[in-house]
């Protein structure tokens, strides 16, 4: 919003403070005038015919927003190019709803109450702008009916919220890797309510320092006591996994390992929740005794486990420490020593997907031996503080198994990968990285490399040296870059036998950089005899 008449140029754009990230008009001196009471689009895109039907004209946006939230500021120029001058406006803004703007009230507009989250809200249903989704750019904003966060109207008596308290709100069930919908549809979780209370103002998030999504109704938001509260991403059951339960939606994604999941009024902690990994498809139960957690067994909608909206069933008998169930009977865990494990395989740089999403590794079973407890790294110093993997039941496996561990389990999104066995957290570096598993402070193999790593292929152990003493240097023999395709066109053998290094193409065939192909011949004219020294 323009309160004054202006001139745009030079003003610097960005997110984080202090990192410009864009200057307007930088490589044009036209004036880039503008009138108070207007109202300006930045665009990524000023084609309407791709950026949805926004309205004429736009100026360009030169970065991303981020759509789980995240700071935005305008200056003046600064000194240079990348420092900016006084500041006129900044704000920030959680995670947003997908086909909707976030938007600040008409009667707010000034720097100081757009840092008031209360002030903002989502666009309604009927304003729709271009191709459909909603919003008023370039208009006034609608009004955002801005709530009294003291109050909330009790069936047409305003009274005060009753906040909950410590105990009031338990975390009961979360799931963060739904199997049958994608993530950012059908991740969920619960809370038991202990009291009757006001779920008003209530905060959300992954971890309690960062706040994602604040609970704001002009209604008294009342849960009774006894009762369980659903929160997920989507309240279509045909969208979230078949879900027969939500009350509450939120936008913020929950992360597969090294996660957390908290609520709290005022700053003030009433229940959280972390967990070290995950399974896909199975939601993390607590027991009703309120201590152990379990992986849920009941299945609900389109296939996946959990109870949303239920009381949780009891975790059954939880084995003693250093044991697991193998088939509801406890047994000793058998972990892997020095060389049981051998890393086989690992992609440090996918080609169709993003890093964060595609990014594997695989290990090769030599004994047989529980995976109970162990620990990824991406060197072996930094083991010591890895998550361990943490089941009651016995993760076994067997001399040969292919063991695949990668960063996302849905294979729309990890570029065609076979069934993930296990998540990991941390990043593969392109080069100068490693790969280390341990199990408590045994290190059980452990995998360098200096080399930029090929795009799109991965490094592959050849067959004929499984053994954790001959692959410590990926950069050299038994080592090389795989050859065979997989999932959307990486290149590589997740989960399965690797291909023997140093193999000669098949005939007829020739070798493109590891890849067989068939040669391109010449057709007459390709080649010309253009220059020769005969003496």
């Amino acid at each position: 919003y323009v309160g004054a008449d202006v001139d745009l140029n030079r003003l610097t754009l960005g997110k984080d403070p202090g990192s410009v990230l864009q200057i307007l008009g930088s490589d044009d001196p036209t004036c880039m005038s503008v009138a108070a009471g207007s109202y300006i689009v930045l665009a990524r895109n000023s084609d309407a015919a791709a950026n949805g039907g926004l309205p004429e004209p736009t100026y360009p946006l030169g970065f991303s927003l981020t759509n789980s939230g995240g700071p935005l500021w305008i200056a003046l120029p600064g000194p240079d190019d990348v420092t900016p001058g006084d500041l006129l406006d900044e704000t920030s803004y959680g995670a947003s709803k997908a086909g909707y703007t976030h938007r600040l009230d008409p009667s707010q507009l000034n720097p100081l109450a757009n840092d008031d989250p209360m002030n903002w809200c989502d666009a309604d249903d009927a304003e729709v702008y271009g191709a459909g989704d909603h919003g008023t750019p370039g208009a006034v904003n609608g009004s955002c009916m801005i709530v009294d966060p003291n109050l909330c109207n009790d069936g047409g008596n305003m009274r005060a919220p009753v906040a909950p308290g410590p105990g009031d709100l338990v975390i009961t069930e979360y799931m963060p890797d739904p199997k049958a919908v994608a993530d950012a549809s059908g991740e969920w979780f619960e809370i038991l309510v202990n009291a009757d209370v006001d779920l008003n103002n209530l905060q959300l998030g992954k971890q309690p320092d960062k706040v994602e999504a604040t609970l704001l109704s002009p209604d008294c938001l009342k849960v009774s006591a006894g009762s369980y509260i659903v929160f997920a991403h989507s309240d279509d059951p045909m969208v979230n996994g078949g879900l027969p339960q939500v009350d509450f939606t939120f936008g913020f994604s929950l992360v597969n390992s090294t996660g957390g999941i908290f609520a709290g009024i005022n700053d003030m902690v009433i229940t959280e929740v972390d967990y070290p990994s995950s399974t896909s498809g199975v939601a993390a139960s607590l027991d009703p005794n309120m201590v152990d957690w379990c992986q849920a067994v009941d299945p609900y909608g389109l296939g996946d486990l959990g109870t949303p909206g239920m009381a949780n069933p009891m975790c059954g008998m939880m084995p003693p420490d250093n044991q697991c169930l193998d088939n509801g009977v406890p047994r000793a865990i058998v972990p892997a020593d020095v060389g049981d494990l051998v890393i086989s395989e690992f992609l440090a740089d996918p080609k169709v997907v993003s890093d964060t999403a595609g990014e594997w590794f695989e290990v090769v079973a030599t004994k047989a031996v529980d995976l109970n407890g162990l620990k990824s790294a991406k060197t072996s110093d930094l083991l010591a503080n890895a998550p361990a993997l943490v089941d009651e039941n016995c993760l076994a496996v067997m001399p040969g198994d292919h063991i695949l561990f990668a960063h996302e389990t849905d294979t729309l999104l990890n570029g065609g990968l076979p069934p993930v066995d296990h998540t990991f957290g941390w990043s593969l570096t392109n080069s100068s990285g490693g790969v280390a598993i341990g199990v408590g402070n045994v290190i059980v193999d452990t995998v360098t490399y200096a080399k930029t790593q090929a795009a799109g292929k991965t490094t592959a152990l050849d067959p004929g040296s499984y053994d954790a003493s001959l692959n410590d240097n990926a950069d050299a023999i038994p080592w090389c870059v795989a050859t065979q395709p997989y999932g959307d066109g990486d290149l590589g053998t997740p989960r399965a036998e690797n291909a023997v290094c140093g193999q000669e193409p098949p005939p007829g065939q020739c070798d493109d950089n590891g890849q067989p192909r068939d040669p391109v011949a010449p057709t007459p004219g390709d080649l010309v005899i253009s220059e020769f020294m005969a003496n």
